[in-house]
């Protein structure tokens, strides 16, 4: 049957009656005159044995366990260290004295270990003992992996018996058993592995200013990672939706998602969004541009010899390039005019 004690642990009961051991003493007694009767009456001697199961075991504070996994300190405070399945439960805090008891309970619930595909998950079994127990690992899919094979592969074990599992995959959940065995005995620890699809993710910042000067060119990555792998397009300035691969004078998209912008003007400044989706979820990144127009003085970078030849009849080439911002205007006069009408021709050219 089930029992709860003064202090509110819940325990059950069995009990078994043991056979007599023997008799302390016989008493004879004869009948009443005129009748043929005698009766004999003994005292027998049993015993009632029962075994009591505390279903959640009493711990006093201050407590420690000699591993110091479960720790509870004078102000009655519970610390449990690296808790795994089996530590899921009901846990009740008793305050008594010799007045009354008052009880608090708590539900305490492990889940299991989550990680995004594509991920590297890190299971701990710290194991302690003499001798030095080896740690070995049963995996999901019932192979296993001893503590010294720490090499270089998707699964591996460190020297303190951590399991490693890298570029995790849906192929990869289940349950996971760290096992400990020295010559003194053996012990376990099992672990549920839980693998989900991960949702898009832009390796770069989310939000980015970009300055650029007019004329100029400028890159906007946009790096997506995922499982299932997603998708990326830009959204420009203006609303325009490019796709990659897109390739033209202007504006290019590559198949890694790069933005690509050639020969900056100030209408160019403006929000530009990549936008990576799959079918676990989208993510953006936005891009300010910023196109600052700065104005030089004309210059002439490029010119041919300043005397030049030329047969009678033939055909006459002069280099005369020049850079700066605005354009420049670029125009030739012959040296038959004065100085002063030359600068009056000019001033009509740009007028």
């Amino acid at each position: 049957m089930n029992i709860t004690d003064q202090f509110r642990n819940d325990a059950s009961i069995a009990c078994v009656v043991r056979r007599p051991q023997g008799l302390d003493s016989i008493n004879v007694t004869h009948g009443v005159t005129g009748e043929d009767v005698t009766t004999l009456s003994a005292n027998v001697v049993t015993s009632l044995i029962c075994n009591i199961d505390y279903e959640h075991i009493k711990v006093r504070a201050p407590y420690s366990s000699e591993d110091r996994r479960i720790v509870i300190a004078d102000d009655g405070k519970l610390i449990l260290r690296s808790a795994d399945s089996s530590d899921a439960g009901v846990y009740h805090c008793i305050a008594t004295n010799y007045l009354d008891a008052d009880v608090l309970s708590f539900r305490v619930t492990v889940l299991d270990i989550k990680v995004y595909s594509g991920k590297t998950v890190e299971m701990r079994c710290k194991a302690e003992g003499r001798p030095v127990p080896v740690v070995s690992w049963i995996l999901a899919n019932r192979t296993q992996v001893m503590g010294q094979d720490n090499g270089r592969g998707r699964v591996t074990v460190t020297p303190e018996g951590t399991l490693v599992i890298r570029q995790v995959s849906v192929y990869d959940r289940g349950r996971y058993k760290c096992v400990a065995s020295n010559a003194a005995g053996v012990d376990s620890v099992t672990m549920r592995l839980q693998v989900v699809a991960a949702p898009p993710n832009i390796l770069e910042e989310k939000r980015q200013l970009l300055r650029a000067n007019t004329g100029q060119g400028v890159w906007m990555p946009c790096t997506a990672q995922g499982d299932p792998q997603p998708t990326s397009h830009w959204v420009l300035f203006g609303g325009t939706v490019v796709r990659p691969p897109k390739t033209d004078s202007k504006v290019s998209v590559f198949p890694n998602g790069t933005l690509h912008m050639k020969n900056l003007d100030v209408s160019d400044s403006g929000k530009y969004e990549c936008i990576a989706t799959s079918s676990t979820g989208s993510e953006r990144r936005v891009v300010t541009l910023s196109v600052k127009k700065i104005e030089t003085a004309p210059q002439i970078v490029e010119t041919s010899d300043w005397r030049t030849e030329l047969e009678y009849g033939g055909n006459l080439h002069l280099n005369c390039s020049s850079t700066g911002n605005p354009k420049p205007i670029t125009f030739f006069l012959p040296s038959v005019f004065p100085i002063k009408q030359q600068e009056e021709m000019i001033d009509h050219k740009l007028s």
